[in-house]
């Protein structure tokens, strides 16, 4: 679920088992139809995504393929629009929806555009929490906060630019 298709639109054509939400106004003009891909209006009505979810999950083509991932990228807008209550309902439904179907949830949130304690509302659903520390715009680390019944490095790594290839 995301409100610019950006990359995830070649996944969308390339790869049918791929879905694509866009919840932008604009869907229609930056994103083809496809049987995979669900343009909504946006991110006002929290229902019509959620029925959305439904009729994709239904059209899943072969539901036993795992892993599956949902990456709901919406969150952050979804929180500023709608705060943390009906926000932390919403999540709470769709994630048990994906939980049911086997999927592994993420979200990627922006906590520097939302209130912590909004952040914190959220972000608790959730079984782990991943962060992206910028200490210069050359160094960035990956810190794992807590994961959920598995075992995980408890120090900031490194993270490094994939090195150019020669074709």
């Amino acid at each position: 679920m995301t409100l610019n298709a950006g990359d995830a639109r070649s996944l969308a054509e390339r790869f049918p088992n791929f879905y694509l939400f866009v919840c932008n106004p604009q869907a229609d003009r930056i994103i083809e139809d496809s049987s995979n891909i669900y343009k909504l209006k946006g991110i006002e009505n929290l229902t019509e995504i959620s029925i959305a979810l439904t009729k994709a999950f239904r059209g899943l083509k072969d539901p036993d393929i795992t892993p599956k991932r949902a990456c709901l990228e919406i969150v952050s807008d979804v929180l500023l629009q709608h705060k943390a209550i009906q926000t932390r309902k919403w999540l709470t439904d769709i994630i048990t929806e994906f939980k049911t179907r086997g999927f592994t949830t993420l979200a990627i949130i922006n906590p520097t555009m939302l209130p912590p304690e909004e952040v914190n509302a959220i972000t608790d659903l959730f079984e782990g929490e991943i962060k992206i520390i910028e200490r210069t715009r050359e160094q960035k680390f990956l810190k794992i906060q807590k994961m959920f019944n598995k075992k995980y490095l408890e120090y900031e790594a490194p993270m490094r630019k994939p090195e150019a290839r020669e074709v």
